[in-house]
């Protein structure tokens, strides 16, 4: 990949014809004709080129350059936004449209993305940064995101970055190519020195569970909770009919399956054959299959009666 070239490390002939010929990615920086600017690992690159020695790339941008799922807003945010930590002992950061600093302290090592070779922070630290962040933009505590009136809706601001913060968690500690284990990122987590904002980092991690596949399931588990249900098993393995299948969210001891289906759960053919063989062999071996979808993500309520005239406990 070229490197972005900026004017000030130029002289006056080569400055002027970099900005003829060249892509202009933010002031002063541009990159090789027929870049596109737009492009999230140039406007990492333009960040960085304007930041101090030491900086690299943190919070959802790093999720984004990763290719992790990330929540609609954050999505949205990894369009609009570079976010980078900063040593705080630098004499001066990029105080620039479109990219968002986060100081930090103590030694941060930073890892290198792929081939481009971009700096980026522990994905732990991303985490807490994109945490802290949620925070300072919606600001929670225990009480606002626990409101019984709004039992399993995540429709204020302060509940949906609860909810937001707690999904990126997940996906660290998924089921599939985990990137972090839940042991150690909790001793990371416990190892944080204080500082602003640190309680809603804890109380965010407390919520975190390993074994996840998806962002809903992880919305649907934290709604379960809320409404007063027992804990459910994340993806637990069974054999059922002589094969291995990974349950999303049920009840081991009452085999009680809740199964979100997904927008697109329908589209593939392939797939639905699938999953009726899959019903079938869980409903042999005494399972019952209890339907969630996107719907109930924005009104839990029914999906709520269905589980309770189900479950007994």
């Amino acid at each position: 990949m070229e490197p972005l070239r900026t004017t000030a490390e130029l002289s006056d002939w080569q400055s002027r014809q970099l900005r003829r010929d060249g892509v202009r990615v933010a002031r002063g920086i541009y990159a090789e004709p027929g870049a596109d600017p737009a492009a999230l690992v140039n406007r990492v690159r333009a960040a960085l080129a304007a930041a101090p020695e030491g900086s690299m790339v943190t919070s959802v941008t790093a999720y984004a350059l990763g290719g992790l799922p990330l929540p609609t807003a954050q999505e949205r945010d990894a369009t609009q936004r570079v976010h980078l930590a900063v040593p705080k002992a630098a004499r001066s950061y990029p105080r620039r449209p479109g990219v968002t600093v986060h100081l930090f302290a103590a030694d941060l090592r930073a890892h290198r993305f792929g081939s481009s070779g971009i700096p980026v922070a522990d994905l732990r630290q991303c985490w807490v940064d994109a945490t802290r962040q949620l925070g300072r933009e919606a600001p929670w505590d225990r009480a606002a995101t626990l409101l019984p009136i709004q039992r399993g809706r995540f429709n204020t601001p302060a509940r949906r970055a609860w909810l937001q913060a707690v999904q990126l968690g997940d996906v660290l500690v998924r089921r599939q190519r985990p990137l972090a284990t839940l042991a150690a990122f909790a001793a990371y987590v416990a190892a944080l020195p204080r500082s602003p904002g640190l309680a809603r980092v804890r109380e965010a991690f407390s919520a975190i569970r390993a074994g996840t596949d998806s962002l809903p399931e992880t919305q649907i588990r934290l709604a379960l909770a809320e409404a007063g249900f027992p804990e459910p098993a994340i993806n637990y393995e069974v054999v059922a009919a002589g094969r291995r299948r990974f349950l999303d969210i049920c009840w081991p001891d009452q085999q009680i399956d809740l199964e979100y289906q997904g927008a697109g759960h329908f589209d593939d053919p392939r797939q639905v054959k699938a999953d009726m063989e899959r019903r079938g062999d869980l409903q042999r071996d005494g399972w019952v299959i209890v339907e969630a979808s996107a719907r109930d993500l924005a009104d839990p309520g029914k999906l709520f009666a269905r589980l309770a005239a189900t479950l007994s406990w």
